[in-house]
């Protein structure tokens, strides 16, 4: 087939569908607030009826943008940005990479992309993990939490799985509003139910209600950059309350983020007064709670800057723990983890890195935190399978186990590590560390606090210790404590020029950590140095040693609390004798206790093999259920996009039907090869169709045309491409006009032709009467004597009779058609037959016998008694004039009248 044109990139756009080169042009225009909200909106199975109820209620004037990111088919043309634009105010359009995102606008990610957000622009990159494994909502969320912070929107809608629900938390973490669908209005209520489970989820409201909030949002205070604290005062009575109901003290926190989090909470109660929501919380406890939980910052992922584990692992671990002996007991705090991804992630990096190397150690690794649920959470190890994200494909088989619930750690790196509910501002930290993990806590806290950590971290680090921070934080001024190693990654190791006390702490425990390790003097007493390793090995043992039994020698006397004391010493050998028999005694059980544990660790080998059998299967089985699951989604979403796209098909249809049935045109539709594919009402008064000759060669079907040569003409417009028309005649004397033109696709391919008959009987029957009228009228006027011209309204001659003809010497060919002015060598330009025709005969006015004189060649001078009027159509429009003349010889006229001469 032949191809003319290039498509459009926007063929057949609908009404009001913006190209992205438009929706670009808007984003380049400056804006009021350039870090305007963005909504994301995130869709999996039942998206698009979401989709539409959501916006269906959206103004076009909002200020928000708004990114959708349903799952969708990577192998199928995505329809939903034409789809939803009928049911959007906004402008629709698909994202293009580096597209700068706009107010008022409505982006959706394109099939097979993954999209992230950077400085208001919108970034494509193809998806490298494997179909079922992907997870586009959390990865956008992620990003537009970063981008955004706390103008960050994120919304969960129908769904199945769990997309979304870190992402969700990656929001509200940064301080930003969260909404989910709920459940019980949602098609699949999976994904929204599980981003309510998390706990991050700000409101659960239905579809319809979102944007109504959003909107009354969007210009309160909770959006805006900089938060400005009224009223102090009530903060630090907030805060006051929250330090005695649960004992943690936020007063050294920075400022902007608390004001953020408690107007947050402020926000959900509809607050907007300091003063009135600190007098809610003194009369509701349970708000306290509430509000301590969101203090807390559980702001964590696997991996986290992931190219600062690799610094670990190849840099610093090996200069950490190069020269320690076989044996050695590696130890690691990690302050502030949260839901623990960070502790497992540099138990993983220690894992590999002592997997990699010949050096054998031990490792004890410390997490501490001071919410009590994050703390459960990672003593669980139990995480969501979204985290697949985050970690490679070879971490994740390596150190997770599939479950049901998602990814549990396994049981090698769980045992490493123990965590404990710990306040690092107060309470005593762990000693003689190797590695200090206290990433992204101190960017929350005041600079005095600040201090304050960085000196307990040099308190717990042995000397040429390592501490490990964010990309966002620094030492600051303590450069007498610690030296960089990595400036960018932010490691650095200990200086221990001079033994450091533990600051804050000796008051509270009554203790030094002072060089020899021992316990201060009591005031008034002189006191005997004690060894810490004496000391614990005794406080330890106490609750299992029996009270002690003292042996008396013969000669000494002795007094035992597990033996009285009497004249006659105990003999030794009798004692050695018991003792001999115990020995042997204990010896057999221990020797049975050994026979019977290599018998359990031979059966447990066993087991642990058929366990890794059976879990390797569960795995594949877990792996084939999530790809079916995600291909159960996109396919879920398509067959919406379909059906969607099969109802405005039949509206089409529909209207085609109706707009043939009325413009009583017969059409045929052939193909390539003539065969019918479709076909009119009408067209069967020419052709004897019927609903059977659908697909059909068209000459095998009886017409009604006189002299049909319909299909070679056909064919020729297939391959010339050039139109045909022609008028032609049926049996029965209906005229029809037959015009057959190429059948051309959206994308401008020839697929065959198009036959239209119009039915122009009545057009034919009026020429065919016009003509007899105008033969019969041309008849009569041959018959007048005098010459009679006719002039059209441009005084054009259209008719001339006989006798003009013949006394004038003129032909048709001279006359018809020319101005009356031009004929006969424009002697008929004469000046009183142009005030006769312009003037005199001027409105309704009539001429009768107006004589002018003319002297004509091949005549002599002439004289003309003119009549004229004009005719005038039923519209009142003049048409014609219609001049008659009376003809005589001027002299001869002059000699008869003259008076007899004397």
């Amino acid at each position: 087939m032949v191809k003319k044109v290039k498509k459009n990139s926007y063929p057949n756009a609908p009404q009001g569908t913006v190209t992205p080169v438009a929706v670009q042009a808007a984003a380049e225009n400056p804006v009021e607030d350039p870090l305007f909200p963005i909504v994301g909106i995130g869709a999996s199975a039942g998206g698009l009826e979401a989709f539409e109820q959501f916006f269906r209620q959206a103004p076009a004037d909002t200020g928000l943008a708004f990114v959708l990111v349903p799952h969708l088919d990577p192998h199928h043309a995505s329809l939903l940005s034409e789809i939803l634009q009928r049911h959007i105010a906004m402008p629709v359009v698909e994202v293009q990479d580096q597209m700068t995102v706009a107010p008022n606008c409505v982006y959706v990610i394109p099939p097979n992309r993954e999209m992230i957000l950077v400085h208001g622009r919108l970034q494509l990159s193809t998806p490298e993990g494997p179909r079922g494994h992907r997870l586009p909502i959390d990865h956008f969320f992620c990003s537009l939490a970063a981008d955004r912070e706390e103008r960050a929107i994120g919304i969960i809608l129908s769904g199945t799985g769990s997309d979304g629900t870190k992402g969700v938390r990656a929001i509200h973490d940064q301080g930003g509003l969260t909404l989910a669908q709920e459940p019980l209005t949602a098609k699949y209520d999976n994904m929204p139910t599980s981003a309510i489970h998390s706990g991050c989820v700000s409101h659960v409201l239905p579809v319809e209600k979102m944007v109504a909030l959003l909107t009354d949002l969007s210009a309160s205070s909770t959006h805006q950059k900089t938060r400005t604290i009224k009223n102090m005062a009530a903060m630090h009575r907030i805060l006051a309350m929250v330090r005695t109901l649960t004992g943690h003290d936020f007063a050294q926190y920075k400022k902007s983020t608390i004001g953020r989090r408690i107007e947050r909470r402020m926000t959900q109660h509809a607050m907007e007064d300091w003063e009135i929501y600190a007098h809610y919380l003194q009369e509701h406890p349970t708000e306290v709670q509430a509000l301590f939980k969101e203090l807390l910052i559980n702001v964590t992922r696997f991996f986290r800057d992931a190219e600062a584990f690799v610094v670990l692992k190849k840099s610093i671990l090996p200069a950490l723990l190069a020269g320690k002996p076989a044996g050695y007991t590696v130890r690691v705090w990690v302050m502030g983890c949260a839901t623990g991804e960070e502790v497992y992630s540099i138990a993983m990096v220690l894992h590999e890195f002592l997997d990699e190397t010949p050096q054998t150690a031990r490792l004890q690794i410390f997490g501490t935190d001071i919410d009590t649920e994050a703390i459960a959470t990672a003593r669980a190890g139990i995480y969501p399978a979204n985290i697949r994200q985050d970690l490679s494909a070879e971490r994740l088989n390596r150190f997770f186990v599939k479950e049901e619930a998602g990814y549990r750690i396994k049981k090698t790196i769980r045992e490493n590590v123990v965590f404990s509910i710990q306040n690092a501002i107060k309470d005593p930290p762990f000693t003689r560390l190797d590695l200090v993990c206290c990433r992204n806590l101190m960017i929350y806290l005041e600079p005095p606090l600040q201090n304050r950590i960085l000196s307990t971290v040099h308190y717990a680090l042995r000397p040429g210790g390592v501490l490990f921070l964010s990309t966002s934080e620094s030492i600051g001024n303590h450069h007498d404590l610690f030296t960089p190693l990595d400036r960018k990654w932010k490691f650095y190791q200990t200086i221990h020029a001079s033994p450091h006390t533990l600051p804050g702490m000796i008051g509270s425990f009554g203790w030094s950590g002072n060089q020899d390790g021992m316990l201060p003097a009591t005031s008034g007493q002189k006191t005997s140095p004690i060894h810490f390793e004496e000391l614990s090995r005794q406080m330890l043992l106490h609750p299992y040693v029996p009270a002690p039994m003292v042996i008396v020698i013969p000669g000494k006397a002795a007094r035992g609390k597990g033996v009285k004391a009497s004249g006659k010493p105990v003999r030794a050998k009798e004692l050695q004798h018991m003792l001999a028999n115990r020995k042997e005694t204990l010896q057999a059980g221990l020797d049975e206790y050994k026979r019977t544990t290599d018998e359990l660790k031979s059966a447990n080998e066993e087991l642990q093999s058929a366990n890794e059998e059976l879990q390797s299967t569960n795995e594949e089985l877990e792996t084939s259920k999530e790809e079916l699951q995600s291909m159960n989604e996109e396919l879920l979403a398509v067959n919406n996009e379909l059906q969607a796209k099969m109802e405005q098909l039949a509206e089409m249809q529909n209207d085609l039907k109706n707009l043939f049935d009325n413009i009583n045109i017969g059409t045929i539709f052939l193909d390539e090869h003539l065969v019918v594919r479709r076909f009119t009402r009408e067209a069967q008064r020419i052709y004897r169709l019927v609903s059977s000759d659908v697909g059909r060669f068209l000459g095998d079907i009886k017409s009604d045309l006189d002299g049909e040569h319909l299909l070679a003409e056909a064919q020729i417009v297939i391959d010339r491409l050039i139109p045909y028309e022609q008028e032609m005649r049926t049996i029965d004397g209906i005229f029809y006009l037959i015009r057959i033109q190429p059948y051309r696709t959206l994308d401008n391919v020839i697929e065959g032709v198009v036959i239209t008959f119009t039915d122009i009987s009545k057009r034919i029957q009026a020429e065919t009467a016009e003509r007899e009228a105008r033969a019969i009228a041309d008849s009569i006027l041959d018959t007048v004597s005098n010459p009679l011209i006719v002039l059209d309204d441009t005084l054009q001659i259209v008719y001339a009779n006989r006798s003009f003809y013949n006394y004038f010497h003129f032909t048709s060919e001279e006359t018809l058609g020319h101005p009356i002015y031009a004929v006969m060598d424009r002697h008929w330009n004469i000046p009183a037959l142009r005030t006769l025709l312009e003037s005199d005969l001027s409105g309704d006015k009539e001429l009768q016998n107006s004589v002018l004189e003319h002297h004509f060649p091949h005549l002599g001078l002439r004289r003309i008694a003119l009549s004229a009027r004009r005719i005038v159509s039923s519209m009142g429009v003049t048409q014609k004039f219609l001049l008659t003349m009376a003809v005589s010889d001027a002299e001869a006229s002059i000699q008869t009248t003259a008076p007899p001469t004397s």
